[in-house]
């Protein structure tokens, strides 16, 4: 609120947020606005008895939600949308349904405190420095010091508004993320089972999706029948997982992984997920028994232990990764856990301990042998194939930016600084490993 007349002279001028319309209209006048073009159309509905939302600006007729028409055909269509955009408009969240547009709901972004400053210290008086000097030179730390604070308790009330700001505007964000939901929901049910069937998984999500689906299958833009029931990619999965005998393992593999990044089912339900996971064990149990194992285990464990398990798109990957290049960075799935302690590794770091393979180990070890050894670089046990550690090291993949941990392997920054230092002391590893690093995602 303003200071009053009688108020401390020196009480900020702040103004009242919640009567300005620049900050809280955005909500206010959308709902208000709304509820009017909705109330209008509706008596002229009931005057005129009907009227249609071409247009572009015009209104459905509003009717309580049980009281939707059910769509399950072309006929259906006009009426049907025009009760949903009615809908839409009451809520005042049509701009991010309509499909003819383009605007997201999108979170406000949280305003971050102002950072505090930094304070010149106070130096002691000189030996030679007279009264004067020192008196002028102390009145001038003082107002330095208050010229500092006073600038730092503006932004800090700068901030405090940025805050009020984003309150309301977070307000506005869950209020519509909730009636979208609820829309969302509404249309799901307000459908012809046929037409339902097309509306699940990720490409159907939103409301403004599902119009756009609905849309091309009532009104002839998809040639399909919508009475069709579309293909399931659990089941063209499970299909695939289920193949026996000789094949491209490569094409296989890379086909196995994509299809599991655009089946919904496996995110949606655990006995999906382990039951893809099975089928793929399954699958290559005869072909690479070493990978089906160690992976069989890590599962098990993490299973007892009640921890997250490994899905079924870190399997899948796992594997395209084993057979792009044999130093598979899912040999190293459990090595945290046969590390010597942090305060060792700090030890051997400390005292110059060269974790690399001596030269005699090198004449005896092929160039393309695996070998299960402590990693130069991150200092964990995994698999690495000669002396190239870094081919098989999830931390050098973080150290250089690139995001291939699976999603139950937890990243420790320590062991990325050890990276750092590594290829920081052995520059012709460095070259190396970005010349590799390079070519890989060519």
């Amino acid at each position: 609120m303003p200071a009053e007349i009688e108020s401390d002279r020196g009480a900020p001028l702040i103004p009242d947020l919640l009567d300005s319309l620049s900050v809280v209209d955005g909500g206010a006048q959308r709902g208000v606005g709304s509820a009017a073009a909705a109330a209008a159309a509706a008596a002229a509905a009931a005057a005129g008895g009907g009227g249609g939302g071409g247009g572009g600006g015009g209104g459905g007729v509003i009717v309580p939600p049980h009281e939707l028409p059910i769509l399950s055909g072309r006929a259906d269509w006009p009426r049907w949308l025009q009760h949903i955009e009615g809908l839409a408009r009451l809520w005042g969240v049509w701009d991010y349904v309509n499909p003819a547009e383009g605007e997201q709901l999108a979170e406000p972004e949280r305003p971050g405190a102002p950072p505090t400053p930094t304070f010149d210290l106070w130096t002691k008086r000189g030996p030679h420095e007279t009264d004067a000097d020192h008196e002028a030179r102390l009145t001038e730390h003082k107002l330095r010091l208050d010229l500092v604070a006073r600038a730092f308790a503006i932004k800090q009330e700068q901030h405090r508004i940025e805050c009020i700001e984003y309150a309301i505007k977070l307000g506005e964000y869950t209020a519509a993320k909730e009636e979208m939901n609820q829309l969302n929901r509404m249309i799901y049910a307000s459908v012809d089972e046929k037409l339902r069937l097309h509306l699940t998984g990720g490409m159907t999500c939103t409301p403004r999706l599902k119009l756009m689906q609905l849309e091309s299958l009532v009104t002839g833009a998809d040639t399909r029948p919508f009475d069709e029931n579309p293909p399931s990619q659990f089941l063209k999965l499970r299909k695939k997982l289920e193949h026996r005998g000789p094949r491209d393992w490569d094409a296989w593999a890379i086909e196995v992984a994509n299809l599991g990044r655009t089946c919904d089912e496996l995110g949606r339900s655990r006995l999906h997920d382990q039951l893809a996971k099975n089928g793929f064990l399954e699958s290559i149990q005869e072909y690479d028994p070493v990978f089906h194992r160690r992976w069989t285990n890590t599962l098990d464990q993490a299973t007892r232990k009640g921890e997250r398990s490994v899905t079924f798109q870190d399997l899948a990957n796992a594997f395209v990764k084993a057979r792009a290049n044999p130093a598979s960075e899912a040999d190293s799935v459990c090595s945290e856990k046969k590390t010597d302690s942090k305060t060792r590794d700090m030890a051997d770091y400390t005292n110059g301990n060269d974790d690399s393979p001596t030269p005699s180990t090198q004449s005896v070890q092929s160039s393309n042998l695996m070998t299960h050894k402590r990693c130069p670089g991150c200092r964990l046990s995994h698999r690495i194939k000669g002396d190239k550690w870094w081919q098989s090291c999830w931390y050098f993949d973080e150290y250089a930016g690139r995001k291939t941990a699976p999603s139950f392997f937890k990243v420790r920054h320590e062991h990325v600084e050890f990276v750092r230092d590594r290829l920081e002391a052995h520059p012709g590893e460095r070259r190396l490993a970005k010349a590799w690093d390079a070519r890989r995602y060519r």
